[in-house]
């Protein structure tokens, strides 16, 4: 596995509209730079992903800007109601660090969740962010997976109610979730038959992903007209392989010459 260059330990801190204390790192290279933007997934640590170094590393080699932040309740970032975030909550911090923290051109990276994010942030945000988007790009895509969750997992639907998902990702075999977690994050649902987003979107996904199926992510580019699918035919959900990155990397870089 390649060692890539490590996110610095000097993170800065943002207040939101909804009282949460983001912690951010912004790696400036000029002004008119162009600025990669890692936004991280579901219980995600932006400052201890292997996607984030990939990024920072190639950003300093390419001479891009990069913004990476922990979302509030996760990592270094804290949430005013720290027992039940949201996708709602998350979206909406994302848009106030876009909009006071970075500035020029933006090409959004999102994984899992953080793809989900992108969009929209990309489909439903303000006119100020939406003309500097160069394109987005989603490693292994969790869309609207609250609801898969709500619809096809939960046994419970009580907002009181804590649901312990299994998952491979953390030491206690499961994920404590609130329900009302789920519940809330419906507002940020992408339902619509036609998804309009003004900038390329490519989709990477591993034909192995057992987390975000890929024939779902397949059926929800369909509503992009701008969008794309690279499937890798190795690939599981975290797609953090040499092979896997390099793949990432080459659409980046095509997303950025196209726009020069």
């Amino acid at each position: 596995m390649t060692t890539f260059a490590r996110v610095p330990s000097c993170l800065k801190a943002l207040h939101t509209r909804n009282g949460s204390t983001i912690r951010y790192y912004l790696q400036p290279i000029a002004a008119q730079a162009p600025t990669i933007c890692f936004i991280p997934g579901f219980r995600s640590l932006a400052f201890q992903s292997l996607k984030s170094e990939f990024l920072l590393s190639l950003s300093m080699k390419q001479g891009y800007s990069f913004l990476t932040w922990d979302h509030a309740s996760q990592g270094e970032s804290t949430a005013a109601d720290a027992s039940c975030p949201s996708v709602k909550l998350w979206y909406e911090d994302s848009l106030d660090i876009l909009d006071q923290i970075s500035s020029g051109k933006l090409l959004l990276v999102g994984a899992s969740m953080g793809a989900w994010i992108s969009l929209l942030v990309a489909n439903r945000g303000s006119a100020s962010i939406k003309d500097r988007l160069l394109g987005i790009v989603g490693i292994g895509a969790g869309i609207n997976f609250t609801e898969d969750w709500l619809n096809n997992e939960v046994p419970v639907k009580d907002p009181t109610y804590l649901w312990k998902r299994p998952t491979q990702y953390h030491a206690s075999g499961h994920y404590e979730i609130p329900v009302k977690m789920l519940l809330d994050s419906r507002e940020c649902l992408m339902l619509d038959d036609e998804i309009l987003v003004p900038c390329p979107v490519t989709f990477v996904h591993g034909r192995n992903d057992a987390d975000s199926k890929l024939d779902n992510v397949v059926s929800f580019a369909k509503k992009i007209p701008t969008a794309t699918v690279q499937i890798i035919e190795d690939g599981d959900h975290r797609l953090s392989k040499d092979s896997d990155l390099a793949c990432v990397e080459q659409i980046i870089i095509q997303m950025m010459e196209a726009n020069k």
